[in-house]
Order: C-alpha cells, then structure tokens, then sequence
C-alpha cells in the first residue's frame, strides 16, 4: 500500500470521522492498514469510504 493511502487511512482514524464510522467501516481500514498488499476490492471500499469522510481530512 502506498503512503499517500496509509496516510489518508490514518487522518480518518485519528479525526473526528471515528465518531461517525459504521463498524464495517472502521474494520476494514483497520484491516487495510496491517496488509502490504491490498485488492481491488477494498481499494473500492476505502475510496467509498474516503469520499463519505472527506471533509474530515486535513490536507
């Protein structure tokens, strides 16, 4: 997993989003973030994921 993606995942895990979370939702950045290698799949659910939380990510 690139930088760019373990460092979004960490902004939203250490925000204000973790309060708005579905359980789904924290489980699988928390799943993301013990895995090098990540498929295509849980790419599509992170950027879902992303996009949902956005306003909650400082750049």
């Amino acid at each position: 997993m690139n930088k760019k993606i373990e460092g979004k995942i960490n902004q939203l895990l250490n925000s204000d989003a973790v309060n708005y979370f579905e359980t789904s939702e924290r489980l699988v950045l928390m799943n993301m973030l013990e895995k090098e290698i990540i498929s295509e799949l849980e790419k599509v659910s992170l950027y879902k994921i992303i996009e949902k939380y956005k306003r909650f990510i400082k750049n």
